[in-house]
């Protein structure tokens, strides 16, 4: 048997110490969701701003004069978050890297970054040098159109053979398309443009190889001229070559580019994976501590009606018991004692009652023999008072006057050692009871 108050303090504490478990798991599950929506949202945003800094990039590519703000402001908004995901941010919620899964995709996601940026920074001076070269070369057009121009006069004049005469003056044309293929290969790649700017360029590179080379042409100024010519036009054609191959190499290092931000992509995405796996695992996790508290307080609540309902019966029993020793009269059987097994209080209180009820029933029980006791006695006293007055009597008519004497006193003897014997046998019922 255990005591009432002790099991009492027992499932208060449990009830308290569950409840209490319950209000922090569910905090806990609260702000762990807060957080992980917030790492998981800067997860998903850096993937939308790395193909936006990649696009912003190619933008600036094709059109230099467009504004550079959109990219600067991607790039920092980009890097400021992947240092929050790395280093962590408790003024943002952010929490350092919660898995080696985490932390190897977001060291992949940096240096695939690093890459990425580096690459972009020479494509920015790529694209700076080309702008140069297209600059130096269209400079170069209309001082090479006017020396192109003077040759194609001259060889007229000297009225050299016809053939000669007609590529003098297509020069000047190969020279337009020279620079309007490459023109158009700068602003659109395509092949078509390559191979029709290389092909005007041979063209006119080749007409002035014959010119320098043919024999009309070897004295005075006319030599003069024409070296003049091929010397503007070697610098021409090495700027627009610069150029527009710069081009070309800037179109290839886009393609690396493109696979940089794939694989940037990739990392971030699998960093977004793992902490959607790690968010998932925790929040399972606390919800199964949740349920399993709730199963506790559930327990411990049933726990708390058996324990009342045994109570109930127990108590039943001791009102019962209390009814009929209140309907009980004062004389007759012993009164059972009250034997139920329950709580240790109610037992206790069940075994002072028993203890008194049994006192109760010994005094009743002496009551009764004493009254027995006084009924024989004023019995023998009323026959002492007969022979008394007889004695008196024959006292009086002097007959046996000391027979009666004597009988008198020995009848005061056998009442005093009656009495004696009522006291001794009431003094031997009550010394056990106290006893107990």
């Amino acid at each position: 048997m255990t005591r009432l108050i002790v099991k009492t303090g027992l499932i208060i504490f449990l009830i308290t110490a569950v409840a209490i478990t319950l209000i922090v798991v569910t905090i806990l599950l609260n702000k762990e969701s807060k957080t992980d929506a917030q790492v998981l949202n800067i997860a998903g945003k850096q993937r939308m701003l790395s193909q936006r800094s990649i696009k912003e990039t190619y933008h600036l590519l094709n059109n230099p004069l467009r504004d550079r703000g959109h990219l600067e402001q991607t790039v920092a908004q980009f890097e400021a978050n992947l240092a929050d995901l790395m280093r962590g941010n408790e003024a943002e919620a952010i929490y350092l890297p919660p898995t080696t899964d985490v932390a190897d995709a977001l060291s992949d996601a940096q240096r695939t970054w690093g890459e990425l940026r580096t690459m972009m920074k020479q494509l920015k001076e790529q694209q700076a040098q080309i702008a140069l070269e297209t600059e130096t070369f269209l400079q170069m057009v209309p001082q090479l159109q006017e020396a192109t121009e003077e040759v194609a006069f001259i060889v007229e004049r000297r009225r050299m053979n016809r053939t000669m005469q007609q590529e003098t003056r297509a020069q000047s044309g190969v020279l337009n398309l020279v620079v309007l293929m490459a023109s158009a290969y700068l602003a659109n790649p395509l092949e078509e443009h390559y191979e029709e700017f290389y092909n005007a360029l041979n063209n006119y590179d080749s007409v002035l190889g014959s010119l320098a080379n043919h024999d009309g042409f070897l004295h005075g100024s006319i030599l003069a001229l024409v070296s003049d010519n091929q010397l503007l036009w070697e610098s021409f054609r090495d700027s627009v070559i610069n150029a527009v191959e710069g081009r070309r190499t800037l179109i290839a290092d886009q393609g690396e580019m493109a696979k940089q931000g794939e694989a940037l992509l990739e990392a971030l995405e699998r960093a977004a994976v793992f902490y959607a796996h790690h968010a998932t695992s925790n929040r399972i996790w606390l919800e199964r501590v949740q349920y399993l508290f709730a199963l506790l307080l559930a327990l411990v609540v049933l726990y708390t009606l058996y324990l009342l309902w045994g109570m109930r019966d127990h108590i039943r029993s001791f009102v019962a018991h209390a009814r009929t020793l209140r309907a009980r009269p004062l004389q007759g059987e012993e009164t059972a004692p009250f034997g139920a097994e329950g709580e240790q209080e109610l037992t206790e209180a069940g075994e002072h009652i028993n203890h008194f009820v049994r006192r109760v029933d010994r005094l009743l029980a002496h009551s009764s023999r004493l009254d027995e006791f006084s009924q024989a006695m004023s019995d023998e006293l009323a026959r002492l008072g007969e022979q008394i007055d007889r004695g008196l009597n024959q006292e009086r008519m002097g007959e046996g006057c000391d027979q009666q004497q004597q009988r008198i006193r020995t009848l005061l003897l056998d009442l005093k050692a009656a009495l004696d014997a009522l006291e001794d046998a009431a003094r031997n019922e009550t010394r056990p009871e106290e006893a107990r």
